[in-house]
């Protein structure tokens, strides 16, 4: 008895060891932000690197590009993507070089033989066309002239009335046909106008219902709320310290001076994260960026979870299902 007390001490104990590993877990996730850092340059043509870390550099991505794109995943220093290529040893590299060779001399051995097929094949062509030839040029090869039937002469009265007869059957039969399309053309636009009265009649409807919510005091409520928490969710995303240094030039000192103006109407938005340098002599274009931020798990789910559990939006959600539903 107490052996079997003791086995259940201990499958509680590793339980509890794992659940508490499981909730850190969980708390890093959710408390541990996630850094990133990306800079680049313009000089006739684009390059930068971009790095997001997580746990003291434990996890980290990098991105770079320039004249081609190259990224890397590492995990505890490890290097999981790309993964890195297995060396071939000498004995793989010469039972490669050997088989190579191989494929190499049966694809020649295949080609000749094709090449000496295709010769018999244009030899036995030549000789049935001087046999066909011969025999059409014997006394065997005699022509059938096709049989002659007797035909019927009419006279000119005759053609003139089938003629007539004709044109007055074709001018009737145009007609009918002319006057079937166009009854079938008023037909198919009297339908689509029906079709379309009605899907524009039910639009109507559904802009209306729509409208009726929005009207509503509780609707409005939560907008108010969802544009807050989105307010937030942007503070937590966008990157806490940005430098952006330009350098313009248009060789016309006038629209640069323009620039230049506008740039000092923007300044008490842009601050000193954005720095524009004239330049009036050259028309160039150079730049330079530096961003870097973090991001917090916790308070996007705080944000949603503020967002989800409001009652103006759980009554909006069984609105629209009523509707979809009807």
């Amino acid at each position: 008895m107490m052996v079997f007390w003791a086995i259940l001490k201990g499958i509680g104990w590793l339980a509890l060891i794992l659940l508490c590993l499981l909730l850190g877990c969980v708390m890093l996730a959710l408390f541990v932000p996630l850094r990133y850092r990306a800079e680049g340059a313009y000089q006739e043509r684009f390059s930068g690197k971009a790095k997001v870390t997580w746990l003291l550099h434990l996890v980290t991505a990098e991105v770079s590009f320039s004249d081609q794109v190259s990224y890397c995943v590492r995990v505890l220093g490890i290097r999981l993507v790309p993964k890195r290529e297995k060396k071939i040893s000498q004995k793989t590299a010469k039972k490669e070089v050997e088989k190579a060779a191989k494929e190499a001399v049966a694809a020649v051995g295949e080609t000749v033989g094709e090449g000496s097929g295709n010769e018999d094949a244009k030899t036995q062509g030549q000789a049935r066309q001087e046999s066909v030839q011969a025999f059409g040029n014997g006394k065997g090869a005699g022509k059938t002239p096709p049989p002659q039937g007797t035909e019927k002469s009419l006279t000119k009265a005759d053609r003139r009335e089938g003629g007539q007869n004709a044109t007055q059957d074709f001018g009737e039969d145009l007609t009918e046909k002319i006057w079937e399309k166009i009854l079938l053309f008023l037909e198919k636009m009297s339908s689509q106008y029906g079709q379309l009265r009605d899907k524009i009649r039910k639009v109507c409807d559904t802009l209306s219902y729509y409208m009726k919510i929005l009207r509503r005091e509780e609707t409005g409520q939560l907008c108010r709320l969802f544009f807050s928490q989105l307010k937030n969710i942007l503070h937590g995303v966008l990157p806490r310290k940005l430098l952006v240094r330009l350098c313009i030039g248009t060789k016309n000192p006038a629209s640069t001076g323009q620039i230049m103006a506008l740039y000092g109407m923007l300044y008490p938005m842009l601050g000193n994260r954005v720095v524009i340098l004239p330049d009036f002599e050259e028309a160039h274009a150079e730049g330079s960026f530096y961003l870097k931020g973090r991001i917090t798990v916790c308070r996007l789910v705080i944000c949603m979870l503020r967002i989800g559990l409001n009652k103006n939006f759980r009554m909006l959600i069984r609105i629209l299902r009523k509707k979809e539903e009807a």
